[in-house]
């Protein structure tokens, strides 16, 4: 899908396609920061996830944190 395959076919990709997106998540570049900003700098490259666990539950521990036990609470 991170291709533009379609499920069931591949495309090729030596031609036009048009734009998609794959899901919640969001890519980007810091452009700019503001003055409580520490971790990140201008030119930082980020990967926004499409939702958070609790980090403490069995599923986040084993990584499921799309299951977590939290939430939805």
């Amino acid at each position: 899908m991170y291709h533009g395959d379609v499920i069931g076919r591949k495309l090729d990709y030596s031609q036009p396609m048009p734009k998609f997106c794959t899901g919640h998540e969001t890519i980007g570049e810091v452009v700019e920061v503001g003055s409580g900003v520490s971790k990140h700098k201008i030119g930082d490259r980020l990967v926004i996830a499409g939702g958070k666990g609790c980090g403490q539950c069995k599923r986040c521990l084993r990584g499921e944190i799309n299951l977590c036990d939290q939430a939805f609470i």
